[in-house]
């Protein structure tokens, strides 16, 4: 019964043919976080294996603690190089596929693709602008955007988000947020958590 409601499994590195099986029959989709898995040795994922067998994989960062950066512009870059490494073949995911990922399926990983994931009528308008007249994306833009924004774009390269509608960040500014307010309760947090968990450790 564990598999009765809408799951997302996360990483999944080490399934095998059986487990992609039984994910596959449940209709389990999965959360793909290659650049967590790199930086703490966890293996590198499957990911033709999961695509062959039809599973929805969404792309995502598991946070800034294994990440470091919750950047999607390095997550998509990680995604194709880690699989293609893994599988040595230079045309296993594509630009495109990497940016489905990250985007639209994300959003049918989390059974949402009818609200957000996509640009369409009656969905929420979650919409992400970049720049694309940088000289590191010439002349790739003009050629192929998927591949200049998945192989060469940044985060400061992001020009405009938009979440349900609404301005989430505009050239360098986050109007629904107090960013130094946020950035000391941030610190507050850490310096907390360093006390406590030396206590733990300590025995205390």
């Amino acid at each position: 019964g564990g598999f009765a409601a809408p799951t997302l499994a996360v990483h999944c590195v080490h399934t095998g043919p059986d487990d992609v099986v039984t994910l596959a029959r449940n209709g389990v989709s999965v959360a793909h976080c290659p650049r967590s898995n790199g930086k703490l040795g966890a293996g590198s994922a499957p990911l033709r294996m999961w695509r062959d067998a039809g599973l929805e994989i969404g792309l995502g960062t598991d946070s800034m603690v294994s990440a470091n950066a919750v950047d999607f512009f390095e997550e998509m870059r990680a995604a194709v190089y880690g699989a293609r490494a893994r599988e040595q073949d230079g045309c296993l995911l594509s630009a495109r596929d990497a940016l489905r990922m990250a985007t639209l399926g994300g959003a049918r990983a989390l059974h949402r693709e009818g609200q957000i994931g996509s640009l369409a009528p009656g969905k929420r308008a979650d919409l992400c602008v970049v720049r694309m007249d940088g000289l590191h994306l010439a002349p790739a833009s003009d050629d192929s955007p998927e591949a200049a924004l998945v192989y060469g774009a940044r985060a400061s390269d992001v020009a405009l988000t938009l979440v349900d509608g609404q301005v989430a960040y505009d050239n360098g500014r986050f109007p629904r947020l107090d960013i130094s307010r946020l950035r000391q309760s941030v610190l507050n947090l850490r310096r907390t958590v360093r006390t406590e968990g030396a206590s733990v450790l300590a025995g205390g």
